[in-house]
């Protein structure tokens, strides 16, 4: 029962006598009478001295927790006019003015912090402790190919990167290449919310970098081989053709002539994959206009054919219907698009098929050529895209980095591997 109800009862107890004792003794007239009626009156007036005194000041204290309970720092207490009282209203107005102002600062705190978080170029992975993704930034969606996270475990994600990060122990970092070209340095750590410790992952971007400098590297071992092999065969086929004339009117030197014309032959192939390899570091900048990816594919697809009959291949076209407009240098792509088709024809070698689709996906349009080839372990899944990494006994390793180089160029997303069904498939996303 609160205090007030309380002091009702006791006043009405006090009240109670006062008007019994008036009512026996109103006839007698005693001086105890008068005593009894003056200290009741004294009583009375203590009591609302004492009201006012206690009560105002509990009544301001309840109000207080009333606020406070309810989390409302933004009201405050207005003043009774009671010095007792007021101290406390004064009391608890600047504890709501300072908890006011302590809630404001975390709040723009965490507006800050959540704004860094979605705003950096790094993305971050937070879990709670069920291992269900509860923050996501923008970018880290990127990096795991998908529009929706919260709520889902990495291990229901379908992305290669969600299935390197759950290799990660805590305080592990490590580098990752995906099938699509892309490397990342990924750790993984945790915090404390409630007690309860928490796992997070950060995912930095080294593609820019590391393609950056692999480009240098190879581009200036490319210039020097360039250099010294074009001289140097230039110089021997002026030679040798010199040394052939002589042989030819001397007669009776058909072994020797030819020994030369393979050695002039083998100078003339190496200087053809120089310039091979120089061609990768020569590719002019993109000039991008808008076209029809569905009018190129079908124009193209004449030759893709000729290509297919000779191996018994069957070529099926899937254009979709809707607008498939990109912005693309179409010289360079028609590039792209025979190089790819040309590598899935030598992976079926002979009899089997090979799928070219479009689609409109989220905004975007894709492009996928699939084939029924040997397929790609995964060990060579991760290197397919590095300078010079071939499969092929007398591959060279500049196919997939040249079209490497240009995707690149034209902004795409990608990506280069074997499906669980079989079936190879190269995925082009124009952004």
């Amino acid at each position: 029962m609160r205090l007030r109800y309380f002091f009702i009862i006791l006043a009405v107890l006090q009240l109670s006598v006062w008007v019994i004792v008036l009512l026996l003794g109103i006839n007698e007239q005693s001086v105890w009478f008068y005593v009894v009626e003056l200290l009741t009156v004294a009583n009375i007036a203590f009591l609302v001295y004492f009201y006012r005194k206690v009560l105002k000041p509990i009544d301001s204290i309840t109000a207080g927790f009333d606020l406070l309970k309810e989390q409302d720092f933004n009201s405050s207490l207005a003043k009774r006019g009671h010095y007792e009282a007021d101290r406390i209203v004064d009391l608890f107005n600047t504890m709501l003015a300072q908890l006011r102002n302590e809630r404001l600062k975390n709040q723009e705190q965490n507006h800050l912090l959540n704004m860094l978080i979605e705003c950096s170029p790094m993305g971050v992975v937070m879990m709670n402790s069920d291992d269900k993704i509860i923050l996501a930034n923008t970018a880290s969606l990127k990096m795991l190919e998908t529009d929706e996270a919260i709520g889902v475990r990495l291990d229901n994600l379908r992305s290669p990167l969600a299935q390197d990060l759950l290799k990660l122990k805590q305080g592990d970092s490590a580098t990752v290449r995906t099938r699509n070209s892309m490397i990342y340095r990924c750790s993984k750590h945790s915090f404390v919310d409630s007690g309860v410790p928490h796992p997070f992952y950060l995912i930095e971007s080294l593609t820019d970098e590391m393609m950056k400098a692999e480009r240098n590297a190879y581009e200036k071992v490319i210039r020097i081989m360039a250099h010294e092999v074009n001289n140097t065969v230039a110089g021997l086929s002026s030679a040798l053709d010199t040394v052939d004339s002589v042989l030819e009117q001397m007669g009776n030197a058909e072994d020797v002539r030819e020994m030369m014309q393979v050695c002039v032959e083998r100078g003339v192939k190496m200087s053809a994959f120089i310039t091979n390899l120089s061609n990768v570091v020569k590719i002019p900048e993109a000039v991008l206009k808008e076209v029809q990816l569905n009018d190129i594919i079908e124009r193209m697809s004449i030759l893709f054919q000729s290509y297919c009959s000779e191996n018994g291949i069957n070529l099926h076209l899937d254009c979709c219907d809707e607008d498939t407009r990109v912005e693309i240098d179409e010289l360079l792509f028609e590039q792209v698009l025979q190089n790819i088709v040309k590598n899935a024809v030598e992976s079926i070698v002979t009899d089997g098929d090979i799928y070219i689709t479009t689609s409109t996906y989220n905004g975007k349009v894709r492009l996928v050529i699939a084939d029924t080839g040997k397929g790609i372990s995964k060990e060579v899944e991760q290197n397919l895209f590095s300078p010079f990494f071939t499969t092929k006994p007398l591959g060279q390793g500049v196919g997939l980095m040249f079209v490497r180089e240009i995707l690149m160029r034209h902004r795409c997303t990608f990506s280069l591997f074997t499906g669980d069904d079989g079936i190879t498939r190269f995925t082009i996303d124009f952004n």
